[in-house]
């Protein structure tokens, strides 16, 4: 124990070298991401959904703001039938995803929306090569 000790204090005595630069655009471990903000996150990617900002208008409903995602069905329906409904999701319970950088607000045509960020899509594909997640539907 004496040992350790005396190692312990000679280390701390060494100049500490300087830390490497990080790559903001890293991927993260796919188990790093709180486990359902990670589960969104695959449906979001896996089903390429589109996440839209729903301001609430009523004072009652709690939560009043919320992200709503929608499929785009894309050339395989018509245009009337385009866009579809699938789930909607707290401000809270995607922050996460927000925070840790996998997905950015944005704003087109005065409406709020998520997109995937460089390090998002970088973490998505370590998901897919270490066999975490199934490749998005397309």
């Amino acid at each position: 124990m004496e040992q350790a000790y005396k190692l312990g204090l000679e280390h701390g005595r060494q100049p500490q070298s300087e830390m490497p630069t990080s790559d903001p655009d890293a991927p993260l471990a796919w188990h790093s991401i709180p486990p359902k903000p990670r589960g969104i996150y695959e449906q979001i990617r896996t089903f390429n959904w589109i996440v839209v900002f729903q301001r609430g208008d009523d004072p009652y409903l709690n939560p009043k703001d919320k992200w709503a995602c929608y499929w785009d069905w894309g050339e395989k329906r018509q245009a009337s039938e385009r866009i579809q409904f699938a789930a909607s999701y707290s401000t809270s319970t995607l922050a996460p995803l927000i925070k840790l950088g996998l997905m950015s607000e944005r704003i087109f045509e005065g409406k709020m929306f998520l997109e995937q960020t460089a390090k998002g899509a970088a973490t998505w594909q370590k998901a897919i090569d270490d066999g975490h997640v199934r490749q998005e539907r397309k």
